[in-house]
């Protein structure tokens, strides 16, 4: 019975866009730090002015910038571009 549904999850995942990140190759010269990690305990709230975001980056690489591997870094983020307010109204 399990084996019917995995050629119609292989079919999904084979023929769903290809999702890839857009370069921003711009922000590298004003970095302090850049660096290849892993978020951890990452929380995410909705808000009125948007989604609010913070956890923890642990450093796995440092690429650039005065850091150690293993080294946990907290991070706070607000992403404004979708608030919740038009979300629920509907408005673009």
């Amino acid at each position: 019975m399990k084996w019917r549904v995995v050629p119609a999850v292989l079919a999904a995942i084979l023929l769903q866009p290809r999702m890839s990140g857009v370069e921003k190759w711009y922000l590298v010269p004003g970095s302090d730090l850049i660096v290849i990690a892993r978020l951890e305990n990452l929380w995410r709230v909705p808000w009125l002015d948007g989604w609010h975001l913070w956890g923890n980056i642990r450093v796995e690489r440092v690429i650039f910038g005065q850091s150690t591997p293993e080294e946990v870094l907290k991070f706070k983020f607000l992403c404004a571009c979708v608030s919740r307010s038009t979300a629920l109204v509907g408005a673009s």
